[in-house]
């Protein structure tokens, strides 16, 4: 595993090195950037597939992953309640 669990949870609290303390910790605050984080994965491929597609409608591989991972990322962040 990455540090990127580490990263999200000191923007959410948690400091490294001090006694952990679970008031300090914002559980919601750290479960909304994971999610955030997943729907940002998609964001970013739906923003590659359409630009290697030339971001017109066509029927390509290219441009229906794209149009796929931008509704999976909102799909993401509806379903967690988590707005943008």
């Amino acid at each position: 595993m990455n540090n990127k669990f580490l990263e999200l949870a000191e923007q959410a609290g948690y400091q490294e090195g001090f006694r952990f303390a679970l008031e300090d910790f914002d559980l919601e605050k750290f479960a909304e950037l994971i999610v955030k984080e997943c729907a940002s994965i998609c964001d970013r491929l739906e923003d590659e597939y359409l630009k290697e597609s030339g971001c017109q409608f066509k029927d390509d591989d290219n441009h229906l992953m794209g149009m796929g991972a931008g509704i999976c990322c909102n799909e993401i962040l509806d379903h967690f309640g988590v707005e943008e």
